[in-house]
């Protein structure tokens, strides 16, 4: 996945499981904690979860 791919922000998702480890990342908002999420049926990837923001524009952690 990458600034190539269309992106999408949801509230919600189902047949979704994390993989990897957290990791941190500057995006062009601020400093985030992401994860990696796959498909849970294939294990195809689907992109990234915000775990937590490290600014104060925080609206977006926990979701997928």
């Amino acid at each position: 996945m990458g600034a190539q791919e269309p992106a999408f922000l949801m509230r919600s998702t189902v047949n979704l499981e994390q993989t990897g480890s957290p990791r941190h990342e500057h995006l062009s908002t601020g400093l985030y904690t992401l994860m990696d999420v796959v498909c849970s049926g294939c294990h195809s990837p689907m992109g990234w979860q915000y775990l937590q923001a490290s600014h104060e524009v925080s609206n977006q952690a926990g979701r997928q």
